[in-house]
Formats: structure tokens, C-alpha cells, sequence
């Protein structure tokens, strides 16, 4: 019998939460999908989590780890100092790789000690996957803020499979330009034998970026995907949108706690149509722009006073970075002017909650909206709006999406597709959101729920699996001269 490979997941951080708040130890699974996608595939494969645990070096937390998942799966804690966390992490990664990724990058400000970091960060890893993995085992990393790993393990002398998962954007080849070390990151990400990306865009940008700055490469379709080839390293590039878990969230807004807590909600807005958006803060995810849409409609709409409502929440992220403190200002700050505005005695048209709220109330919050925005202004895939659609068990609701959010392409046949800089058009994709029929919105609804439902995040990790299964060592492929054996693997896979 053929023992199947055990799989290795390298992420930032682990997927639980370390937790001595009362003296004692406690280790709390992390919630969110990538975890509810990842730890079945480790557990099967009797397989192992690699990441950073969230604090500075503890034996007792170090032991306590040990013993966790036993004997379906294993944790192995990458320990950082703080000063390393700051310049790796809040420097590098968040300070530089975040906003240039996103199109923003007048806010990135190269740091050679943060690029160094990073460098030292990702040995750090690779150092551990190289303690626990052997041979046949297959790993695969995920997301910006380890880039470099994939290299590191070969320069090591690591001959396993590879892949690695970018969960953001991918930036064009102009903006990629800008940062000082982008041929350095493009030939690292090359020594992947997978790399996977959210939309077509983002794959696109990539394989310009790798033909505008690594002139030798050469690029061969391989079905869906593209097979990069440079040097001794062959990569298969294609798409893998990320999903949710569809049966979850629609058996949760199933329950009888978010139902009642529904009709509680939708009960409050006195018979006023409520729009509806939920974000981390950031300054990618279009707030500013979605508050003054809805300032433009109530000016140009005076019939809709009192006759529409927006839900707000922001949940707080890095509220120690300036940038962040001070979007949360300009937020609050239009809010109060827009409230001001037009708020009567018995109506206040935006109703702000700065808060982490439960899974039960995004839930009922989810069903009660008529109209869900989201207004990124770039997003790897904005898991928010395949929520939204797995929630609305009623099939009822309309979607507003940004098209610089990965979810648009997939959710087109149902979702209103807007610009997040216009915001005349925004203002204009809510009045015929709020002008849709319960026919209509239910065509639309059951379209977007059938492709978020058949898309669902353990699907989506069957697919990567697969094709880094499929995939063949480079060095093998190149001496081999069997090229067209796993182009044709690939497109099996595909």
C-alpha cells in the first residue's frame, strides 16, 4: 500500500491562540477559513503546522505547543524577539509588501533593516520546516510574509514539493519596480514548484513581472495553468480563488439564536432599508469612499431620508501604526459631518460600531441587510461578500463589490460591480440595489450562492493539493527533459 505524503502548512502564525491572561497556559483554536481548510488537510496526512505563535520565546508555552493536536497533527512555533517581529512583521511586511501590493505605494517607504529582517525571518523558517520534513513530505507556504521561504529551503538542499499561496493582490509590473529588491523576491517565489493566486489579474501581473525582470525565463501553458521556466527552476502559476465554508455559515445562520437575533435587528430600522458593511480597518478596504457615496445619495435623494440606513462596523486592526489611528479619525470624523447633516429626531442615517462583534451577530447583521457594500479599493479576495451570500439562507439581499476585489469575478452573474473611486457610481448601485424586486434579488441571490457554495474553501484546498501533488522537482524535470510530462500532469491537475 502507498502511504500517502504528509503535509506540511507554513503560515505567519499558527492556528491557535496562546492565551495567559490567567496565569495558566490555555491554547484557543484561531477561528477564520484558512484554519477550518488547513487543519483537516494536516490532520488526514497526519501532517504538521509551522508558524509563529504571537509571543517571544517561552518554555513552557514551547512544551505546552508539543503536546497540542496530538497524535492527528503536530505544532512547530517559529519564536521571534520582539524587535525582529517589529522589523519583519510591522516593518517589511505590513509597512512595505501591504500598501505597494495594494496599489498604494506612496505609503511604502523601503528600510534595508526591514528587508534584512524579512531575509532572517524566512531562514528562520525554512530552518524549521528542514528540522521536521522529509523527504517525501509536501509543503506549502502561504502569503506575503513569506516570500523567501521556498528559496531558503533549496538553497538548503530541500528537494520536496513546494508550493506557495499568495492571499493578496499581486501588483503590476510598474509598481513591483518600485520596491528595491523585486528581482530578488521574483526569482525566490520561482523556486516554488506551486504558486498559487486569487484571481487572473493577480497571475497576470505576476508573469509580466517575471518576463520584465528576469529577461531568460520562458513561459509554457500547461491547461489552466502556465509553467515558468528559469534556470534550474520550474514553477506551475495559476489561479486558486480562495472560498468559505459555505455548509458552515449557512447552518449557522440557520439556527434559531441568529434568527431571533434577526428579527431583532431588522425590528430596530423601523421600516427603513438597511445597507451594510463590515471591515477590518484598513485603508484598502474603501471606507471613506462607501460613507461619502451615501452622503451623495441622501443630497441628490431627498425622498430616501429617513428611508435608508447604513450599518458600519469596523473591527480594530493595528491600531498602534499612525496610519491606521489616523484613518480611524477620518472615519469617525465623516461620519459625525454626514450624521450631522441629516439626522432628524427619530432617524440617524449611519450607525458606527468600532468593535469586534460575535460570529452570531455578523450572522443575523448579514440577513438583515437589503443591501451589502463592499468597496474595496483593491483586495486579494474579500471573503466578506461569499459570507454575505452563504448567510442569506432566504435568498434575499442585494451584493455591491468592488471590481478590484477578487470575489468580483466569480460573483458577476449575481453582484452589482462598481469602481470604489466613483463614487458617483456607487451612489448609483445602491439606488438600483434598493430598486431590485425579491424576484430579482433571489435570481441573483441563488446565482451567487450556487458558485460560493460549489467554490467552498475545503474545495478550494483539494485544488492546490492536487496540483502540488501532480507537480514534479525541477531539478528532475530539467534533467529528464520531461517537460512535457508535467505539462501534461499539470493540466490533469487543472
Amino acid at each position: 500500500m502507498i502511504k500517502s505524503p504528509r503535509m506540511i502548512v507554513v503560515s505567519n502564525r499558527l492556528p491557535i491562540t496562546v492565551d495567559t491572561s490567567y496565569g495558566d497556559i490555555e491554547l484557543k483554536p484561531s477561528s477564520g477559513g484558512l484554519v477550518s481548510a488547513l487543519l483537516p488537510v494536516c490532520k488526514r496526512s497526519r501532517g504538521s503546522w509551522i508558524g509563529w505563535p504571537g509571543i517571544e520565546f517561552d518554555p513552557e508555552i514551547a512544551e505546552a505547543l508539543r503536546f497540542e493536536g496530538c497524535p492527528d497533527y503536530s505544532l512547530h512555533p517559529v519564536f521571534l524577539p520582539q524587535q525582529q517581529v517589529s522589523d519583519y512583521y510591522d516593518g517589511f511586511s505590513n509597512g512595505i509588501i501591504w500598501p505597494l501590493f495594494h496599489d498604494m505605494e506612496a505609503s511604502a517607504v523601503p528600510d534595508p533593516s526591514w528587508w534584512q529582517a524579512y531575509r532572517d525571518v524566512n531562514q528562520k523558517f525554512a530552518s524549521v520546516v528542514l528540522r521536521i520534513a522529509d523527504r517525501d513530505d509536501v509543503i506549502w507556504v502561504h502569503d506575503y510574509h513569506l516570500m523567501l521561504c521556498g528559496a531558503a529551503l533549496r538553497k538548503k538542499g530541500s528537494t520536496s514539493r513546494v508550493g506557495y499561496f499568495h492571499h493578496i493582490p499581486f501588483p503590476s509590473a510598474d509598481i513591483f519596480q518600485k520596491l528595491p529588491w523585486c528581482e530578488h523576491i521574483l526569482k525566490a517565489l520561482l523556486q516554488y514548484d506551486v504558486v498559487g493566486f486569487q484571481s487572473e489579474r493577480d497571475k497576470s501581473n505576476f508573469l509580466a513581472c517575471a518576463r520584465r525582470f528576469i529577461p531568460e525565463v520562458r513561459l509554457q501553458r500547461a491547461g489552466n495553468c502556465m509553467m515558468v521556466i528559469s534556470g534550474e527552476s520550474v514553477s506551475t502559476v495559476g489561479v486558486f480563488p480562495i472560498g468559505i465554508d459555505f455548509d458552515s455559515i449557512d447552518e449557522l445562520s440557520r439556527s434559531e439564536k441568529v434568527q431571533l437575533r434577526t428579527t431583532q435587528v431588522t425590528g430596530s430600522h423601523n421600516d427603513s432599508k438597511m445597507l451594510f458593511g463590515v471591515d477590518r480597518l484598513d485603508y484598502t478596504k474603501g471606507i471613506l469612499e462607501r460613507i461619502r457615496a451615501l452622503d451623495l445619495l441622501l443630497e441628490e435623494n431627498l425622498e430616501l431620508h429617513e428611508k435608508i440606513r447604513l450599518v458600519q462596523v469596523v473591527v480594530p486592526s493595528r491600531e498602534n501604526v499612525e496610519r491606521y489611528s489616523r484613518l480611524r479619525s477620518e472615519i469617525e470624523s465623516l461620519v459625525s459631518r454626514v450624521n450631522g447633516k441629516y439626522a432628524t429626531a427619530t432617524w440617524t442615517p449611519i450607525k458606527y460600531l468600532y468593535k469586534s462583534i460575535s460570529r452570531n451577530e455578523l450572522m443575523a447583521l448579514y440577513r438583515s441587510a437589503d443591501v451589502m457594500l463592499v468597496t474595496s479599493l483593491r483586495d486579494g479576495m474579500n471573503l466578506v461578500a461569499k459570507e454575505f451570500c452563504a448567510a442569506r439562507v432566504d435568498t434575499q439581499g442585494a451584493l455591491i463589490v468592488s471590481e478590484f476585489a477578487g470575489a468580483a469575478a466569480e460573483l458577476r452573474t449575481g453582484a452589482l460591480v462598481i469602481n470604489p473611486y466613483n463614487v458617483a457610481g456607487i451612489s448609483r448601485a445602491v439606488q438600483t440595489a434598493l430598486s431590485l424586486s425579491p424576484a430579482d434579488q433571489q435570481r441573483r441571490m441563488q446565482a451567487m450562492r450556487r458558485v460560493v457554495q460549489a467554490g467552498n474553501v475545503f474545495r478550494w484546498a483539494e485544488s492546490f493539493e492536487a496540483a502540488l501533488h501532480s507537480s514534479m522537482q525541477p531539478m528532475v524535470m530539467l534533467r529528464s527533459g520531461r517537460t512535457d510530462a508535467v505539462m501534461a500532469r499539470a493540466t490533469a491537475a487543472n
